[in-house]
C-alpha cells in the first residue's frame, strides 16, 4: 500500500496535446519537488500536513470556475495562482503555460523543464512564506 505524495502535479488534456513530453516532465518534477520539500522538514508535523496540487493547463484561467470556495485566493500572476482551504490544509494550484512557452517548448524539448520548475518553484515560496517554512 502507498500513500499519495503531499504534492501531485496533472497536465490538462489541452496541455497534453500541445506538449507530449509534458507527462514525463510533469512526473520527474512532482518526483523532484517533494523530495526537495520533504528534505526541508515541510510534512515532519503530522497534526499540520499540507496538500499542495497543481493542474498545468494551456487555456487562460477563471478563478470562479477553478476555484468556487476557498478561505484565500491568490493571483500571483496571470499565469499563476493559487487558492487554499484551511480546513482541509490543502492548496490548490493552476499554472498556465503561456503561447510563447509552449512554442519555446515545442522549439527545444528541454525548455519545458525549466520552465514549470521555475513556475512550481514560485508558487511553494510563496506557500512556504505563507506557511512559515524553509523557502526552497
Amino acid at each position: 500500500m502507498s500513500e499519495a505524495l503531499p504534492i501531485t502535479i496533472t497536465a490538462a488534456d489541452e496541455a497534453k496535446k500541445s506538449l507530449p513530453a509534458i507527462i514525463s516532465v510533469i512526473n520527474k518534477l512532482e518526483a523532484q519537488l517533494n523530495f526537495i520539500t520533504l528534505t526541508a522538514g515541510w510534512f515532519a508535523d503530522p497534526e499540520h500536513e499540507l496538500a499542495i496540487t497543481f493542474a498545468i493547463n494551456c487555456l487562460p484561467f477563471f478563478p470562479e470556475q477553478q476555484f468556487p470556495v476557498s478561505d484565500e485566493f491568490i493571483a500571483l500572476a496571470d499565469d499563476v495562482h493559487f487558492a487554499y482551504h484551511d480546513e482541509h490544509r490543502k492548496y490548490q494550484c493552476y499554472v498556465q503555460l503561456t503561447d510563447t512557452e509552449i512554442a519555446l517548448a515545442k522549439q527545444k524539448k528541454s525548455i519545458l523543464a525549466a520552465i514549470l520548475d521555475k513556475k512550481l518553484t514560485i508558487v511553494l515560496n510563496e506557500i512556504a512564506l505563507k506557511q512559515r517554512l524553509s523557502v526552497i
